[in-house]
């Protein structure tokens, strides 16, 4: 039940065009009221379009937002006007006014750009791949494992760097370096990283969206003493970045991917997320 209703809220998130960060904090918002509250079902639908519309009123632009009443329409909910502003404010009194905004998705965006300043060379061996284009398609990937129920029992940053790992792995020779480095950086313990990317791959793999066709450039490299050393010292420089990130350089070029990412995100998920998909129902 829990997963074919994150399903859906995907869905009516990008009917909306709403970041994949409001999609994140929606389902952040719904986990957290299911710990709270047994919901009937057949007020699930209510709840699951309120806990959208509450995330795209916290994150999104106010010209962004829709009213109540379309985002009634749009949803396809069944409920009136009053009956999404009643439930607004009893997800409101039930986590004390104290909304969950961030996800994996917001702890990716950090731990990428991160990646991304130290190794800026991490992606020239690939054809036809950019910093956005990387970050829309480990996105896509999250916002897919948002219906996965087993995934609640790691941290967000756990399930950033399994993931990583598992896209790393598919192009990086030096993968297993790199995601050392995050996991120390990230506190991400080895049996818990280990399992969290066993559940990702099989539940990707049951999705066919595992594996990322990249076209890797093929060119002859000799690497130096120089090079390894510079390598080194661009390793150590990653724990420095991670203190430095919230200021406005940082964020301003992450806010620029942001918008990068997400505009090409729903240019490619448009087509896949109305495909059917098999219910899958939480223990």
């Amino acid at each position: 039940m829990r997963d074919e209703a994150v399903h859906g809220m995907v869905i009516l998130n990008n009917k909306f065009h709403f970041h994949p960060e409001t999609a994140g904090s929606a389902v952040a918002i719904f986990d957290k009221f299911l710990s709270l509250v047994k919901v009937p079902s057949k007020y699930l639908r209510c709840v699951t379009t309120t806990c959208v519309y509450l995330a795209a009123k916290t994150l999104e632009e106010d010209h962004i937002i829709p009213s109540t009443k379309d985002m009634v329409r749009t949803s396809g909910c069944g409920c009136s006007l009053s009956e999404i502003t009643r439930m607004e404010l009893t997800i409101l009194k039930k986590l004390n006014w104290s909304l969950p905004t961030t996800s994996s998705i917001d702890s990716l965006h950090i731990i990428h750009a991160v990646l991304l300043q130290h190794h800026p060379q991490l992606l020239s061996g690939v054809k036809y791949m950019t910093p956005s284009h990387h970050m829309s398609t480990i996105v896509r990937k999250l916002m897919t494992c948002l219906s996965e129920h087993r995934l609640l029992a790691f941290r967000p940053m756990t399930v950033v760097v399994a993931m990583l790992s598992l896209e790393l792995e598919q192009f990086v020779p030096g993968w297993f370096n790199l995601i050392s480095i995050i996991q120390k950086m990230t506190n991400t313990e080895t049996q818990n990283l280990v399992h969290c990317r066993e559940i990702i791959a099989t539940y990707l793999s049951s999705r066919q969206q595992l594996i990322t066709p990249y076209q890797k450039i093929v060119k002859p490299t000799q690497k130096s003493k120089k090079r390894k050393v510079e390598l080194i010292e661009e390793d150590d420089n990653i724990y420095d970045g991670i203190k430095r990130l919230y200021n406005d350089e940082y964020m301003s070029e992450t806010s620029q991917i942001r918008g990068s990412c997400s505009s090409e995100l729903h240019q490619d998920m448009e087509p896949e997320l109305f495909a059917p998909v098999p219910t899958v129902f939480a223990n």
